[in-house]
């Protein structure tokens, strides 16, 4: 099975006359290494892939590894901070910030200068903190009997 195999392989059957076989005729041109360079070619090979197979996963447990004690280490401030609600994980940036505080009045200002921009009137009444008076209005609150 495995001469068939080889002769396929081989090339063309050297000339009968004893000529050498001309390069262009299409023959690949004759291997004239040494035994001792092939094997230096295999033996490098091996090592690549030796070099590979042991070196790539050892990175990979390194990094794997120091991925580890970073979270251990990071988690106590994580949980900690979540907890207290001083700071907020921001999924896009990958990273703690600073909780912004909400302030009706700055919402509330906002909110009337895209009104005016676009011409549309709000009433004040309904852009003030309940209990507080409207801009323009007593400042006293009526009393119940």
């Amino acid at each position: 099975i495995a001469a068939p195999a080889a002769a396929a392989y081989a090339g063309p059957p050297p000339p009968e006359d004893g000529a050498a076989a001309d390069p262009a005729d299409g023959a690949p041109p004759a291997d004239n290494r040494t035994a001792l360079s092939k094997f230096g070619s295999v033996a490098a090979g091996l090592g690549a892939g030796l070099a590979g197979a042991i070196l790539l996963p050892l990175a990979g447990m390194c990094v794997g590894f120091v991925q580890v004690v970073r979270g251990c280490w990071n988690t106590p401030s994580a949980v900690y901070h979540s907890c207290a609600g001083d700071l907020v994980w921001d999924a896009d940036a990958r990273e703690w910030k600073e909780k912004k505080a909400y302030v009706l009045a700055e919402e509330a200002a906002q909110v009337r200068a895209e009104a005016e921009a676009e011409g549309v009137e709000v009433p004040a009444a309904l852009l003030t903190a309940p209990g507080t008076p409207a801009p323009g209005a007593s400042a006293q609150t009526p009393r119940r009997p």
